[in-house]
């Protein structure tokens, strides 16, 4: 064998390994296209809730997790509700969120999908909180990360139901939870978990929540078409994966027509989210853009005919 052909062989092994290597990081959540690498946690920061949940109305917080995503309800009558919980580093700062917002007990935990920016910090938060119910997408791409949280729940004993689109999630009976993706039958990818990850609408009164997790536009798209129009119809729009262009596309962003749409993105993040065309997009429907990277943690109270907020601005 020559020289030449030697070298060329090895430069086709290296290829070849990295290559396989990047598949089985993007197949088990280890990477993820579009998160970034997961930052290093915080110091003590102190009060980091904007505002306490309030008696009588529907409490949302929009946690400040970097390039991820969590979410805390309280319901009127006092019921939690966690959805994601960000990378592991944030472990420690979404306990701290949900203690100073008086959540001793998480009713119902739920995961989007399988990406550690979204469970990655479950299984800390599984161990330090009593978790009544815990519900996930029935399209699930399995990671390291949901085989840890399967194994924190299996070790709690937590009951673990996979929905589909057409369920109901029950929590609150003054609340109802509607699955709108993914969509029984039909196809996603059986690599990209944010293809099958979990669509919720979530609503109270008259106000809806429409929380789309990394929904991508197939996603959507089937969503669309396998659900009654009126369904996606919010006042609040949490955007898809951090406001890519993976996301978002027009017709679904006209057919929710929010008033606010909040995006959870971590500052100076490597991807450039949120995308220039995404935040053109949103800001042509007339839609009021809350970012946690610039606004810190969100607060959005409903007494079921209005929305109000709050912020905790992030320290310098």
């Amino acid at each position: 064998m020559s020289e030449k052909l030697a070298k060329t062989l090895m430069i086709l092994l290296a290829v070849f390994v990295a290559a396989a290597l990047i598949f089985v990081g993007y197949k088990t959540g280890i990477i993820g296209f579009g998160c970034a690498p997961a930052p290093q946690e915080q110091a003590d920061e102190g009060m980091i809730v904007p505002k306490a949940p309030q008696a009588g109305l529907l409490s949302a917080y929009f946690i400040d997790v970097g390039q991820g995503d969590s979410m805390l309800f309280v319901s009127p009558s006092g019921k939690t509700m966690l959805i994601d919980a960000g990378e592991v580093v944030y472990s420690r700062r979404v306990e701290k969120f949900l203690r100073q917002a008086g959540v001793d007990r998480i009713d119902l935990l739920i995961g989007t999908h399988a990406h550690s920016d979204h469970i990655g910090a479950m299984p800390y938060l599984i161990e330090r909180f009593p978790v009544g119910a815990y519900v996930t997408t029935a399209r699930n791409v399995e990671s390291i990360s949901s085989d840890m949280v399967s194994e924190a729940l299996k070790e709690k004993r937590v009951s673990i139901a996979q929905v589909w689109c057409g369920d109901n999630i029950e929590w609150d009976d003054a609340c109802r939870i509607t699955v709108l993706s993914p969509v029984l039958g039909c196809e996603y990818s059986e690599l990209d978990a944010n293809d099958g990850c979990l669509i919720l609408r979530v609503e109270y009164g008259e106000t809806a929540f429409m929380l789309t997790a990394d929904a991508t536009v197939h996603a959507e798209q089937l969503a669309m078409f396998h659900n009654e129009k009126a369904l996606f119809k919010a006042d609040l729009l949490k955007v898809a994966h951090h406001g890519s262009t993976s996301s978002s596309s027009l017709g679904f962003v006209e057919t929710v027509g929010a008033k606010t749409a909040v995006i959870s993105v971590g500052a100076d993040n490597l991807y450039g989210h949120p995308d220039a065309d995404i935040l053109r997009l949103l800001s042509g429907t007339g839609a009021e853009i809350y970012r946690t990277d610039e606004r810190g943690s969100i607060a959005v109270f409903s007494n079921g005919s209005g929305l109000e907020f709050a912020f905790q601005k992030p320290q310098k």
